[in-house]
C-alpha cells in the first residue's frame, strides 16, 4: 500500500467535510495525499489516492500511514450521541498508527467541551 512518489505524503484519516477539503489542499500544495475512509471512496481528486478501510485495524492503519510525514485525524463519527464510546478507541488508533510511523500528528477537535464560554475571546486557560 506504500505509495512512494518522491514527493512528501500525507495521510488523512477521515473524509468527511474536513478530511475531503485537507486532502484538496495539500494535494493542490504539490504534497502526495492518502485519504483514507472507512465507506467506499468518493470521487476522484487529483493528486488524492483514497484508501478504503477500518483504522482499528492496526495492520490496515499502519499500512496507510507508512511512510507519511504527517498524518491527520479528521476522523469524527455522526452519531455523536456515541461518540463517550467511539472517539477514544478511534483517536487511539490513529494517534497509534501516527506514532509507528514516525509521522507528526495533526488532530481535528472542536469546542463543544467548552460549552458556553463565560467570556469571548476565549482560550486554553477557560475552564472545560
Amino acid at each position: 500500500m506504500a505509495q512512494r512518489t518522491g514527493r512528501e505524503i500525507h495521510t488523512v484519516f477521515g473524509a468527511g467535510q474536513v478530511g475531503v477539503r485537507l486532502a484538496r489542499l495539500l494535494a493542490a500544495e504539490g504534497k502526495a495525499v492518502r485519504l483514507v475512509r472507512r465507506a467506499r471512496p468518493g470521487p476522484a481528486i487529483p493528486g488524492v489516492v483514497w484508501l478504503q478501510g477500518d483504522v482499528l485495524d492496526s495492520d490496515f492503519a499502519d499500512a496507510a500511514a507508512d511512510g507519511a510525514r504527517v498524518v491527520y485525524n479528521t476522523t469524527n463519527p455522526r452519531q455523536y450521541h456515541r461518540w463517550d464510546r467511539l472517539l477514544r478507541p478511534l483517536y487511539r488508533a490513529v494517534w497509534n498508527a501516527a506514532a509507528r510511523a514516525g509521522a507528526r500528528l495533526v488532530q481535528l477537535d472542536n469546542l463543544y467541551a467548552y460549552g458556553r464560554p463565560p467570556a469571548c475571546p476565549f482560550d486554553e486557560d477557560t475552564p472545560v
